[in-house]
């Protein structure tokens, strides 16, 4: 068998292989292989610890800190020290062990816990929670009876009260994930926004839904109305949530664009107007029609105002 004698394209090192691709990069590893697609696809990038440089991609710059994982243990302290949440005594605990609160040992431990169960949290406020009364179960550390600002009752343990782990019934994280959903959820879409409204404007970057939606924001700046795109969220009843397009401060009003109603969200239109009170208008395609020029149609409008920057 003939065997090739080959130099690595990116270390530069001699070796010697039975076999070689024509036409293709030739390397002595596959570690080799890959420093040379990150250097071909990424971006150039200074070791925080040896200074070295290498390269990562793009989707990768948020956590690309190291060149290697020496780099990252010698980066890493092994242990750190603390203070005992109870004597104040200094300790030294490995960065993986630290979760909350730290304590020297066994007793220390159980006389924060043993001063949990006796202390009164009644009438106080975390959060959205507000504690009722004390709630009696044979589990470690002490429960307290909570209402939640939608209306839930539920026992919560006095430690995620205190240090801030705990601060709704769940409703918080569920308004902060519709919140994200609506801003960010376009870009998981499979057939939403294929033609991507976005509009840059006063150095913000505005992810409209549709074109209608466009038509309406172009309208606004023009007039130069002060608005607000998406910016509140609302807690209906049943767990359902609404957050309308656009704000009016000037006329206190929030503005709905729909070019066609389904039921679900027409319910929604009317449960919003009935728990908060709020005004609550809504355009359809033929409304958007008489906010244009006279004599533009939506086609020609987008053809010619697609490209055109708004002012700053």
């Amino acid at each position: 068998m003939k065997i090739y004698k080959l130099t690595c394209q990116y270390c530069g090192k001699d070796f010697e292989r039975y076999w070689k691709k024509k036409g293709k990069p030739i390397f002595c590893s596959s570690t080799c292989a890959g420093k040379h697609n990150h250097k071909k696809q990424g971006v150039e990038i200074n070791c925080a610890e040896c200074g070295s440089v290498f390269y990562r991609a793009q989707s990768m710059l948020h956590q690309a800190k190291y060149c290697s994982k020496q780099c990252y243990s010698k980066a890493r302290p092994s242990k750190i020290e603390l203070t005992c949440v109870c004597c104040g005594i200094n300790v030294t605990r490995a960065p993986s062990l630290v979760n909350g609160r730290v304590f020297c040992g066994r007793k220390c431990k159980a006389i924060v816990t043993n001063e949990e169960r006796t202390q009164d949290l009644t009438g106080k406020i975390y959060g959205r929670l507000t504690v009722e009364s004390y709630f009696p179960t044979k589990k470690l550390g002490a429960y307290w009876n909570c209402r939640c600002e939608c209306g839930v009752l539920r026992p919560v343990k006095a430690q995620s009260l205190t240090n801030g782990n705990t601060r709704s019934c769940g409703c918080l994280s569920a308004d902060l994930a519709s919140l994200l959903g609506s801003r960010l959820g376009l870009r998981n879409s499979k057939m939403g926004n294929q033609i991507r409204w976005y509009v840059n404007f006063k150095d913000k970057e505005y992810r409209l839904r549709s074109g209608f939606e466009w038509i309406y924001f172009k309208y606004l700046v023009s007039r130069n109305t002060p608005f607000e795109y998406e910016s509140e969220v609302f807690r209906l009843a049943n767990g359902c949530r609404y957050t309308p397009d656009f704000y009016l401060p000037e006329t206190n009003e929030y503005v709905e664009i729909k070019g066609y109603l389904t039921d679900r969200a027409a319910h929604k239109m009317d449960l919003f107007r009935m728990v908060t009170g709020h005004k609550l208008t809504v355009l359809y395609e033929k409304d958007i029609i008489k906010l244009l020029p006279q004599g533009m149609t939506i086609s020609k409008f987008y053809k010619h105002h697609k490209k055109s920057p708004l002012p700053a």
